[in-house]
């Protein structure tokens, strides 16, 4: 019996999130946490689909009662599936399908994409059908429409190609981050709902038209500051510029209390610089600083209910194994 295993980092944007939907830059890296796929053949017919991290577990005819029944929860696995059977013309049949992530769902660092990256990799190598990475990455990005409705695209670009990307209007170049940094990613233990923080800085941009345009002209200066100083590896300055990025998400209205509450602590005890990242009113911030300094945060957020990871830089982006 044959099987495929493929693995896909998350994200976290740096700078620019939200402008970035509107054209303007935005700079994100892909860090060391993954979701996994793992594609097993079987020997009756239909489709199994284990999603572990919900201890999901279904049953389905075919591809057709997959798409009619599974949950909208997960409804960009269906139209991953179904883009892949009708534009390879391959049989998606007599498989069990697994999916698990390490990153904290609907929380801003691409788990959704992470997720379909990987699924798309293992099904790429379980049926031999020779897609690339930006094949890979554009097939997620059909899944994240169903998800998001109007992502941006740096999702999946950022999960599948690794590294460091400068994405501004659907076109994007590629870093090597060769210069590790250590960065703390702390949960609200909130969900955000990309849909409705899209929805409300759209409506902020509809009602405030001249500020909403001075503030992404704001951020997209600190986006091409940011992506200068981490060439010449001026973290400090980094973090003076994430703070800055954060005010304007925050007078946008995008913060909230748990945010406002982390990125306080974080900065009170030697973070270079703490701000949310991804969709905001939930989800995660994003601190740096010395990893002792982190490694102090990470304990004291932990003692209010906060969990927090430190990672680093993935260079690699999807893979097989």
């Amino acid at each position: 019996m044959r099987n495929s295993i493929a693995s896909a980092p998350g994200k976290c944007i740096l700078f620019g999130e939200h402008a970035v939907v509107y054209g303007y830059p935005a700079l994100a890296i892909a860090i060391d946490i993954f979701s996994y796929c793992k594609i097993s053949e079987i020997e009756q017919n239909g489709i199994k689909l284990f999603l572990k991290n919900y201890d999901f577990l279904f049953n389905f005819s075919d591809i057709d009662d997959l798409c009619d029944q599974i949950p909208s929860k997960f409804s960009q696995i269906a139209v991953g599936l179904k883009i892949l059977a009708k534009n390879y013309k391959i049989s998606i049949n007599r498989i069990e399908i697994e999916i698990q992530s390490d990153l904290w769902t609907e929380s801003g660092l691409g788990s959704s994409a992470s997720s379909s990256i990987a699924l798309i990799c293992a099904l790429n190598e379980f049926y031999k059908l020779n897609l690339n990475q930006m094949d890979i990455s554009n097939l997620a990005f059909k899944m994240e429409i169903e998800v998001h409705g109007k992502p941006s695209g740096i999702d999946n670009i950022v999960c599948s190609q690794g590294g460091l990307i400068l994405y501004e209007d659907h076109e994007f170049q590629r870093f090597n981050f060769l210069k590790q940094f250590q960065i703390l990613i702390s949960y609200t233990g909130k969900t955000h709902n990309t849909k409705e923080a899209i929805k409300k800085v759209n409506e902020f941009c509809n009602k405030r038209p001249k500020l909403s345009k001075e503030l992404f002209s704001k951020i997209r200066a600190i986006t091409e500051k940011g992506l200068a100083e981490l060439k010449q590896g001026n973290f400090v300055e980094i973090g003076n510029l994430m703070i800055l990025n954060h005010q304007i998400l925050n007078e946008i209205g995008l913060s909230t209390p748990d945010i406002d509450k982390i990125t306080h602590i974080s900065r009170s005890n030697n973070a270079y610089g703490s701000k949310l990242t991804g969709a905001g009113i939930g989800g995660c911030v994003i601190s740096i600083g010395k990893l002792s300094d982190l490694q102090i945060i990470k304990e004291k957020l932990k003692k209010l209910g906060y969990p927090s990871i430190i990672t680093s830089i993935n260079n690699k982006g999807v893979s097989i194994g």
